[in-house]
């Protein structure tokens, strides 16, 4: 009993700081993300908002004022506080029980006086139980707040790189219509002067219509990237207005990621995965604690003091109760349920992550190649042919036509390489989250329903 009432005490006097559970969500966020879960004051809040904005907006601070704003990471947080007042609760000390009577004998000017206390020693037994499967759902609630913080961090960096992309193909297309604009002038002189005829003109003043229509798309386009970003960002007004970004898209680096054992790195570092596990114990402890509450009976023990006219009278009391109707056969079925479901989905996710790594990892080497090609190869092709019909041209071998149609190719496989860059960094940037731990949620769309119901609303406790 001793040694009980020692565990209870180390339980209940400091083993849970005020800060566990989001101490270990900002640890994850550290070692995998670079980055630290928001302040809980809103003016610091603010105050680190306005100094990353003082700056050119790069991914990387793109990402820090997501996790600064987002209501969705602060919820999470929120929630690690809900787990850790819930493991509190469980390791509590019993409260211990005081009575009294008085009675009265006939005869008698003065009642007989009981006055006895008792402690539930069913609920110290079974203390070191639900302390387990309380900190397991702590863990599990840490891990899911580092989780749904990267995926805000993956969504502001997927949205970085569609801003990035729909900005630089606003210049592309403004370059395609001045293309066209030229192109339909010269028609359109050459016509007048009789030197051409009307179809010709139509056909170019056509070409300049449609180029002006793309255009027209790509700034309505450009707007509806920075919006997305500002969503994700929680920017609005002024401070969504004012960022200017730090680059454009940036030829894919010189060395790779490496994709080998891709598979088993990305199981290995699973969040997903982890918070399941931490579930699945979580849900096994309290299988063990409905059984061993069900098995014990309830055990009040104390001391009772009786005053009487010969004096004071002082004895142990006990009062037992017996689990004659009821064993805990409910809370037993919805723990081993609820641990079935965390290792279906377990099985389930893993076998996701598997596909996910090997998919992403064939996308990246396929779309690096295909960048690669159109920088290295293509783009430098169409620069030679505008090089070479410039000088028929001067030569007066090819007419401005000709000269107008090879630049405005040239300006297309620029457009088209902006395409693949888009395409690269954000399949790398796929690849990179689910590497950190975190499998995205267009991964599961459509597949692991159980784990999206999981991600939705936690798991019955």
């Amino acid at each position: 009993m001793a040694g009980l009432l020692a565990l209870v005490s180390a339980l209940s006097t400091g083993c849970l700081s005020a800060n566990r559970g989001r101490n270990e969500a900002n640890a994850i966020l550290s070692a995998r993300l670079h980055a630290e879960a928001p302040a809980t004051d809103d003016a610091a809040v603010d105050a680190s908002v306005k100094e990353l904005l003082s700056k050119k907006l790069t991914s990387e601070n793109a990402v820090k004022i997501a996790l600064l704003r987002s209501p969705d990471v602060k919820a999470a947080f929120d929630r690690i506080g809900i787990a850790r007042g819930e493991w509190a609760s469980a390791v509590r000390l019993p409260n211990p029980m005081a009575q009294g009577a008085l009675r009265f004998r006939p005869g008698r000017s003065t009642p007989d006086v009981d006055i006895g206390g008792t402690i539930d020693l069913r609920e110290l037994i079974l203390l070191p139980l639900r302390a387990k499967a309380a900190t397991d759902d702590l863990d599990a609630t840490s891990i899911e707040a580092a989780g749904l913080s990267m995926d805000v961090a993956y969504h502001a960096r997927d949205a970085y790189v569609d801003y990035l992309a729909a900005h630089q193909m606003v210049d592309l297309e403004k370059s395609i219509v001045d293309a066209f604009d030229a192109s339909a002038e010269l028609a359109k002189t050459l016509h007048a002067a009789g030197n051409s005829t009307a179809l010709s003109e139509l056909t170019e003043r056509a070409a300049y219509e449609d180029a002006r229509l793309a255009y027209a798309q790509a700034q309505a386009d450009d707007v509806a990237a920075r919006s997305r970003l500002n969503l994700v960002m929680g920017l609005s007004g002024e401070e969504g207005s004012a960022w200017q970004p730090a680059t454009r898209l940036s030829d894919p680096p010189d060395e790779e990621l490496g994709i080998t054992d891709v598979e088993a790195r990305a199981v290995g570092a699973s969040l997903d995965l982890a918070e399941l596990k931490a579930r699945y114990a979580a849900a096994d402890g309290r299988v063990d604690l409905a059984g061993v509450a069900g098995a014990i009976p309830s055990l009040q023990a104390g001391a009772i003091a009786e005053l009487d006219p010969e004096g004071w009278g002082v004895g142990p009391q006990v009062g037992l109760g017996v689990p004659l109707f009821y064993q805990g056969e409910g809370e037993a079925a919805s723990a081993r349920a609820e641990r079935k479901v965390a290792e279906a989905t377990s099985a389930s996710t893993a076998a996701q992550v598997r596909w996910l790594a090997r998919t992403l990892a064939v996308d990246l080497t396929t779309s690096r190649e295909r960048a690669v090609r159109y920088k290295t190869t293509l783009m430098p092709l169409r620069q030679q042919i505008v090089d070479e019909t410039l000088s028929q041209y001067n030569a007066m071998s090819v007419s401005a036509f000709v000269l107008f149609e090879a630049k405005r190719a040239e300006i297309e496989s620029a457009r088209s390489y902006v395409t693949a860059l888009s395409t690269y960094w954000k399949t790398r940037g796929e690849l990179e989250m689910l590497l950190a731990g975190r499998m995205p949620d267009e991964a599961l769309t459509g597949m692991n329903l159980s784990w999206q119901a999981l991600r939705a609303k936690e798991m019955p406790r």
